[in-house]
């Protein structure tokens, strides 16, 4: 498993997403309103293969991405 850290600028919509490299969804770790302020999720990948996944935060306006590894 590892922790996923972000941070909401002001209560919005959050939507927190993990791609593979095709562009299809694998899993939503979270889809709903938050509150500002820091955040922590947990992914704990099951299912899925070895290999580097895209994360995607989006809150409100908002959207960030990351390559994350994943390795068994």
């Amino acid at each position: 498993s590892t922790t996923i850290r972000y941070t909401v600028p002001r209560e919005s919509r959050v939507a927190v997403d993990i791609f593979d490299l095709q562009g299809k969804r694998v899993v939503t770790l979270h889809d709903g309103v938050q509150e500002a302020g820091n955040k922590e999720l947990t992914w704990q990948p099951q299912g899925l293969a070895s290999g580097v996944y895209l994360l995607r935060v989006a809150a409100g306006a908002e959207v960030c991405s990351r390559k994350i590894s994943l390795l068994k």
